[in-house]
């Protein structure tokens, strides 16, 4: 059964490489236990269209992930008028290398949300 995907729904997925184990210590140093969902991004339209944090950001498919365990999620408030409000403020990142240097931030919480008032986009 295909989702019925819409612009602004999120999809996690697990990133087996080295930064997914890398963002997986990280989350299962607060949460004590392993986490199963090392990425996210963003539907952009209904044929599965992503906008994400890789080595850089930027547009993918959704279907790169056949195979794998994704997950997909929609806000219940979400609406066009949103999506396209926040979508316009993330897509001037395109082509931006992954911050990497931000990861060890999320070592300690409250550094953590401090970061997101930066131009340092990253999946999550």
């Amino acid at each position: 059964m295909k989702p019925n995907l819409l612009p602004g729904d999120i999809f996690c997925t697990a990133n087996p490489h080295s930064m997914g184990k890398v963002i997986n210590f990280i989350q299962s140093f607060w949460l004590l236990m392993p986490e199963r969902y090392t990425h996210a991004g963003i539907i952009t339209d209904d044929k599965g269209s992503t906008f994400e944090a890789l080595s850089t950001l930027r547009r993918g498919h959704i279907n790169d992930y056949k195979g794998q365990d994704v997950l997909i999620g929609r806000h219940k408030d979400m609406t066009i008028t949103l999506f396209d409000k926040g979508i316009r403020k993330i897509e001037k990142y395109e082509g931006n290398h992954y911050p990497f240097h931000r990861l060890g931030f999320f070592l300690f919480p409250p550094l953590a949300k401090y970061t997101y008032l930066t131009d340092w986009g990253v999946c999550s």
